[in-house]
Parts: structure tokens; sequence; C-alpha cells
């Protein structure tokens, strides 16, 4: 693909020119969108050792470390950047997404309510901000911060989705299912959403609706078991337990070829119940 021609095609550019840190640069770049992402760290490591106080490359390779999961070094990043350019919007976003992927909940909320006093209209720190209350069970600080960029933020999927799990988790499953369908309505192939939709329409005993959505995902996705399992339990609700059955004894299956006990068992007991 083009990433792959791009690659090459700045390997052979820093043959000629290994001191380019802007060939380094692309380099890190195809190699992050190939899924390289050892590679891009290493590329976009090099662009950093010949230009020392680019913030630019230090950004680039912070994104590919969330990626990888390496949140320690992504602080250091950050901590370099900030020397560079104190203030950095983009360093803080990053700074922010790896607290809480990493679980830090108290200093996510401790940052980021300091952060959005520099930047009050950066979607992403208000919905890290939300996402650390909702993991911590504090609802209404995650309503409060979340709720208001509903119409302001009214594009953002993320959002939505987020804001569905606040309304679920207060078993408000009307409000929860409009905001899936809002996601939706932004991303068509979103499949958080369409998994939630269906839930929602399970927990509010719309059987039909989350049949076509199981359905729908089991065709596309044969072998994830969570759909057969829940298109197992549409059907337990929609009355017809023979092809609730079948759903979920594909669902058994493909648990035991994923060595999923817990998933196996959920299905057992819900067979158990035939």
């Amino acid at each position: 693909g083009q990433y792959s021609e791009a690659a090459q095609h700045f390997q052979q550019a820093l043959k000629f020119d290994p001191q380019n840190p802007e060939y380094h640069d692309g380099l890190g770049f195809s190699y992050a969108n190939l899924g390289e992402l050892s590679q891009a760290t290493s590329a976009y490591s090099a662009a950093i050792s010949l230009d020392p106080r680019s913030v630019k490359y230090r950004l680039a390779l912070g994104v590919v470390l969330l990626r990888q999961g390496d949140f320690e070094r992504v602080r250091q990043v950050y901590d370099e950047i900030a020397r560079l350019q104190p203030g950095n919007e983009e360093a803080t976003v990053m700074m922010g997404s790896a607290l809480l992927q990493s679980g830090q909940l108290d200093q996510v909320i401790t940052f980021n309510r300091q952060a959005l006093k520099y930047f009050p209209n950066r979607s992403e720190l208000y919905l890290q901000l939300g996402n650390a209350y909702l993991q911590q069970g504090n609802l209404a600080a995650a309503r409060q911060v979340l709720e208001p960029r509903l119409n302001t933020d009214w594009r953002s999927v993320a959002l939505h989705l987020t804001w569905a799990n606040v309304m679920e988790a207060e078993q408000n499953y009307p409000a929860a299912l409009d905001a899936y369908k809002k996601a939706l309505r932004n991303d068509p192939q979103a499949i958080a959403a369409k998994i939630g939709s269906g839930r929602m329409h399970l927990a509010l005993n719309q059987p039909g609706e989350a049949i076509w959505i199981f359905r729908d995902l089991s065709r596309e996705a044969p072998n994830n078991a969570d759909f057969y399992y829940f298109l197992g339990e549409a059907y337990m609700v929609d009355g017809k337990k023979n092809l609730a059955k079948t759903a979920f004894e594909k669902a058994q299956q493909l648990y035991q070829v994923q060595n999923n006990p817990e998933g196996q068992q959920r299905v057992k007991a819900r067979l158990a119940e035939i």
C-alpha cells in the first residue's frame, strides 16, 4: 500500500542523507500507519537525536508510545516538551490520555482540571475527565463534566459513547440508547455503539431490534463469541428457545476455542435454562 511505498522511499532517501531528521520523521509516520510501532519509535527517536529541540517529533513519538501502552515513556516525552515549550496543548492532551489509560484516575482528575483552565475548549480533556469520574463511580461528577459538551461536541462519537455509559450506569436505558444512536449517526460503523444499542434494546425488552442488531454483527464478525451470546439472549427474551439454543451453542464453541472459561460458564448457565 501507500505507506509501504512511503517507508521504502524514506529508507532510500536516508541512504543519501542519513542526517536529515525529516526523513526519519517521514519513516516514523509510515511505520506508525503500518502498525509497525517499534520501528516507528526508533525512527522518531532518531529524528529527535538529530533535532533535539523538536517538539513536533516528540509529539509524534508520544502518540506511538501511547499506542504501545508505554505510559512511563509518554510521561518522559511530556516532561521534555514541557521544558522546551511550556503549555503545549497537544502534549497536555497526550498526557491526560496516558494517565487515563494507565488507570491513574486521581491524577487524571487533578491534571485535567488544571489543564482545562488553560485549554477550556479542548474536547478531549473534558472526555478524559468525565471518563475518570465514571471509572471511579462518581456519576454525578461525570454528568456535570460531560453533559454541557453534548451540544458543543455533538459530532464526537467518543463523547456519545461515554455519555451512554454514564446513562447506563444510572440505569437510564432510554437515554443510553439515544446516546448510542447519536454515536451511530456520526459513525454508522461504530461497533461499540452497535453493541450498546443492542444491549439497551434488550434492557428495554425490545428483543426484535436486538435480534436484528446482533444477527447483523455476528454475520460481520462470525468469530466473535459475544455477538452470538447476545443474539441468544435476544432470542430468549423473544421466546424463541430453539434459535437461542443454536446461538448459545455457537457462542460456547467459540469461547472454548478462545479459551474463555468465564464466557463458557455464562453460556452453560443459560443453556441449562432452556
